[in-house]
């Protein structure tokens, strides 16, 4: 038999709640940690029952005590808080007492932001709370929720994005263009389930006007690319032009010969 002692002293109840007591009964009460960051070597006299799970990019994982009284911040600051490579935005809640799989996903760099309690997720003992890693291996993140940016830039690759960010923000997290970009030709290309289109976009000309109207739009998917200024009209033509003197010399070499 099973009795919250706890919440009948806090919201009270009657006698016939009171579990029956007779002689050769065994009463057993759990142990609760002294401190959160106690419960490593005792951690097998507290009820799996009774404890939630945090594991990841936090200060001190592991399992803790948990009761109704406590909720997810509750957990997050037990657990010494995120660690400064957290990924605030993509945090997991595993439910494993619903009888069924199901999986929260908390973004709690927003909550932050906000102060919105309905991001925060109710949880209950049995939980688990994963908090991943911001540099953690790029394939783990989903490319519908990143950007593609290639080329000329000082750190190709992907990169998460949310709709309050722009090219620039994009441009200046892959490390912003290199020495050698060809800048007034930065592609933009855009996925849409009705058709992929194509831009460009002049960086020097947009640096020089400020005229954000100029920006083009770019979402979740989509793909940035930033030419090398070897691709350029003008240094094919010089290289044409090279290789074209470079034939003739070797010709005429020959016919003195």
């Amino acid at each position: 038999i099973h009795f919250d002692m706890e919440k009948f002293i806090r919201e009270g109840g009657k006698n016939k709640d009171l579990p029956v007591i007779r002689a050769g009964y065994v009463i057993n009460i759990p142990y609760l940690p002294d401190d959160p960051t106690d419960n490593k070597s005792k951690w097998i006299k507290q009820a799996s029952e009774d404890s939630i799970y945090v594991f990841g990019q936090v200060g001190a994982p592991g399992r803790y005590a948990f009761n109704t009284n406590l909720n997810f911040i509750d957990l997050i600051s037990a657990a010494d808080g995120p660690t400064g490579n957290a990924d605030l935005r993509n945090i997991r809640v595993s439910h494993r007492n619903r009888g069924e799989a199901g999986i929260s996903k908390v973004d709690l760099a927003l909550y932050f932001e906000t102060g919105d309690e309905a991001l925060i997720p109710h949880i209950v003992p049995g939980d688990v709370i994963y908090i991943p890693s911001r540099d953690r291996e790029w394939l783990e993140k989903p490319k519908e929720e990143t950007v593609r940016v290639l080329g000329a830039v000082g750190t190709p690759g992907r990169y998460p994005f949310r709709d309050d960010m722009t090219i620039l923000d994009l441009l200046a997290e892959a490390g912003g263009p290199t020495g050698n970009a060809l800048q007034r030709k930065i592609v933009v290309v855009n996925i849409s389930a009705s058709r992929d289109q194509a831009r460009t976009f002049d960086l020097i000309k947009f640096a020089k006007t400020g005229d954000t109207s100029r920006l083009p739009i770019v979402r979740a998917g989509d793909t940035v690319y930033v030419p090398d200024k070897s691709e350029s009209i003008w240094a094919k033509v010089q290289n044409g032009i090279t290789n074209t003197s470079s034939i003739l010399t070797f010709a005429l070499a020959l016919i003195a010969l």
